[in-house]
């Protein structure tokens, strides 16, 4: 018996080409691997050639013919691609989900295909993009109104928090919402015996506060020498943060590595720290050190507030690009031997892979349900 086609439609911004570069690849086969259980997989991306060998068996990669790596119109033949899938969708027993709720054209996805729309609310978009970008970038004036239609026009809303959900029913009191949080595969994120470490794992631009936790560790190595900053990641900021960082031994930027290295850094690492300036969604890295035993300490913004708060862990929230009350909860997580317990063992009962991937198969087969009758 065939099964039901789950389409899946990535923003421009979430290339394979890309997953790869910042070694989140793994994740997202994960995931395709976890859709492939109950639907065979459609995996639209903008990439600028098909990449199928890539793809778990049971999955097909699509992407456009005439495909382009150049910015701009990369987004152009991608769109025009999609709004000429949307008229085979049609026939084809599917359900559709969208990761995010930065896609323009949603709306004639909808209206061409004739399909119900599930999209994800990761984090609030329009917000971060407002305020992470100039007065003259176009995007900063398009977000708000490309969110809003992709909200509306979607009939079904996955919100990664119980404040991004509220916020849909805010504006849309009878869309179709559920919270289903992002997961962490726990085979592979696993506490081991821990190094005197520090690490963080995120884009290195000045939204996450980098900076900050660089200033803060190197007043905290002064007294406790033996400990090492690991950082993960990269970005157009990297350069800066290494010369802050340029007298100090024990600050190691490892680039982008592999998802399995970060597990690897997360599970050996004794604190974890996440000093965004702005707003997460409902951050990746933050669970899945949770999940490996770090302690975590994070900047009081939505999203890192929401998890610590949730965990029962809140005296560890520090007040953003405040360096001074970072070095508090630094040390005194040093002397708690109960912070990592809670966080931990939240981490597994509430963002399991096995609990989340079933509670969303079945929300998604509840609205093909709804479809057919």
């Amino acid at each position: 018996m065939q099964k039901t086609i789950l389409i899946l439609i990535q923003s421009t911004d979430a290339t394979i080409t890309g997953f790869q570069e910042k070694g989140l690849w793994e994740r997202q086969y994960f995931t395709i691997e976890n859709y492939l259980s109950e639907f065979d997989v459609y995996y639209y991306t903008s990439d600028s050639k098909t990449l199928q060998n890539m793809l778990p068996n049971g999955s097909v990669h699509k992407v456009a013919k005439y495909a382009s790596g150049i910015y701009g119109l990369r987004h152009i033949l991608f769109y025009i691609y999609l709004l000429q899938e949307s008229f085979k969708w049609k026939k084809l027993n599917c359900v559709i989900r969208v990761f995010g709720v930065n896609l323009p054209i949603l709306p004639f996805l909808k209206l061409i295909s004739s399909k119900k729309i599930v999209s994800s609310f990761q984090y609030d978009w329009a917000e971060q993009t407002n305020k992470n970008y100039g007065l003259k970038d176009i995007k900063k004036h398009l977000a708000s109104f490309i969110q809003y239609n992709s909200l509306k026009y979607s009939n079904s809303i996955i919100s990664t928090m119980a404040w991004l959900e509220e916020k849909v029913q805010k504006s849309f009191p009878k869309k179709s919402t559920i919270i289903i949080p992002n997961y962490v595969n726990t085979d592979i994120f696993t506490p081991k015996s821990k190094k005197k470490q520090i690490v963080f794992a995120g884009r290195l631009h000045w939204s996450k506060g980098v900076d900050t936790l660089i200033e803060t560790f190197i007043n905290f190595n002064k007294s406790y020498n033996e400990y090492k900053l690991i950082i993960l990641g990269d970005g157009v900021d990297r350069q800066k943060l290494e010369n802050l960082a340029s007298n100090n031994k024990n600050i190691l930027f490892k680039g982008n590595v592999s998802f399995s290295n970060v597990a690897n850094y997360f599970n050996e690492s004794e604190i974890f720290v996440l000093p965004t300036k702005t707003m997460e969604g409902h951050p990746k890295a933050l669970i899945e050190a949770m999940a490996s035993g770090c302690k975590c300490i994070t900047s009081n913004v939505p999203g890192n507030k929401d998890v610590l708060e949730q965990s029962d862990t809140k005296e560890y929230i520090f007040d953003p690009q405040n360096s001074d009350d970072l070095l508090k909860k630094i040390q005194f997580a040093l002397q708690d031997d109960v912070i990592f317990k809670k966080q931990y063992h939240f981490a597994l009962n509430k963002y399991d892979s096995k609990i989340l991937f079933k509670k969303e198969i079945k929300f998604l087969k509840n609205n093909l349900k709804d479809e057919n009758v």
